[in-house]
């Protein structure tokens, strides 16, 4: 029987650790609730395992788990927790702490962990070998039990009748539903009773045929969650920066255009050609809010704005989703027909 020493000063905390833990006979455990009272214990008794919460009153868990790592190298440490920084994590790691828990603590977890920590091989629990295997064995020696079944959270019972798998059960299911979904939890602990349990026999197929038709079940199950996740897959939306790039590209590679400026709302430089000049300064949205006002008085929509300077450069503005547009286009050149380029080239991905 392994000793372990938990330090926490919540009633709550202390309660729910000892029932979830009273059922394992593998564990003797003893309870403090400050770091002076537990370093006293470990100096005056025997403790093959501590395990503290790092809010204790006076003294914190980090100090104590320190004390423990000079004074007890050896003694093996866990920790639990409200709330974990990083700072804190880098300094459970530097202490040697085998590993934390978020309170409340998850008893199923911490009791895997103990058994791994402490190498415990309880009496009548199988570790390291698949459930398909040990069916077989049973089927072998033509034996009469039951298996109790654990993966982390997941429970399940088997029952076998002088080697024969007779009935099987996890959550709402039955049967060989039950049995193929038991087939593949990760890292089973199974526990055998020597009686069937199970009084209602739901499974009545040769075991080798049990075998074959799981593996098929569990590769059309697994297809069926491929199938809901690619479902479930949210299209890729291009990113503002890709369509920056895809419209400065369009109006690099125009040969209407000889210069141009992208702007985003809030009126921040996106892209520009190498020698923009005059149109990185312009103030794309002072033009915008007057057209806006002007359409109002006019009753008409608009979708551009043509610039005329004093040395006779046109500079031509237009909105395309998020971003403005500013270009100096050659004579003779429709804003127009632009527009409903760019429009239509971005929109298409091309």
């Amino acid at each position: 029987m392994k000793k372990i020493l938990i330090v926490a000063d919540d009633p709550r905390t202390q309660a729910a650790l000892l029932e979830g833990l009273r059922p394992y006979g593998e564990f003797e455990i003893e309870m403090v609730g400050d770091a002076k009272a537990a370093a006293r214990h470990v100096r005056d008794n025997a403790v093959d395992l501590v395990l503290t919460d790092l809010g204790l009153p006076e003294i914190d868990g980090i100090h104590l788990l320190a004390f423990m790592k000079k004074k007890h190298p050896r003694l093996p440490t866990l920790a639990m927790y409200d709330r974990l920084t990083p700072k804190t994590e880098k300094r459970l790691t530097a202490l040697n702490v085998r590993a934390h828990f978020k309170k409340p603590v998850d008893v199923d977890r911490l009791v895997d962990c103990l058994f791994d920590v402490l190498e415990i091989v309880a009496a009548g629990q199988i570790h390291g070998i698949s459930l398909a295997s040990f069916l077989q064995l049973v089927d072998i020696e033509q034996k009469t039990c039951t298996l109790k079944i654990r993966s982390g959270r997941k429970k399940g019972l088997v029952c076998c009748r002088n080697g024969e798998v007779v009935a099987a059960e996890t959550g709402g299911m039955k049967g060989k539903e039950a049995l193929y979904k038991i087939m593949f939890w990760d890292q089973a602990i199974i526990e055998i009773t020597e009686a069937c349990l199970l009084s209602e026999r739901n499974i009545d197929i040769p075991l080798m045929y049990l075998l074959m038709e799981s593996h098929q079940f569990h590769d059309e199950d697994e297809a069926r969650k491929a199938e809901q996740m690619a479902a479930q897959t949210v299209p890729e939306v291009a990113g503002p920066d890709d369509v920056v790039e895809r419209i400065a590209d369009l109006l690099a590679r125009n040969p209407d255009v000889r210069t141009f400026a992208v702007f985003d709302e809030e009126e921040h430089l996106c892209s520009q050609e190498a020698d923009a000049g005059d149109l990185a300064r312009l103030s794309p949205t002072t033009y915008f809010d007057l057209g806006d006002r002007l359409s109002s008085s006019l009753d008409a929509a608009f979708t551009c704005i043509d610039i005329n300077t004093r040395r006779r450069i046109r500079y031509s503005l237009f909105r395309h989703l998020d971003h403005f547009i500013v270009v100096e286009l050659n004579p003779g050149t429709r804003v127009r027909d632009l527009v409903r380029t760019i429009q239509s080239d971005v929109k298409g991905g091309r």
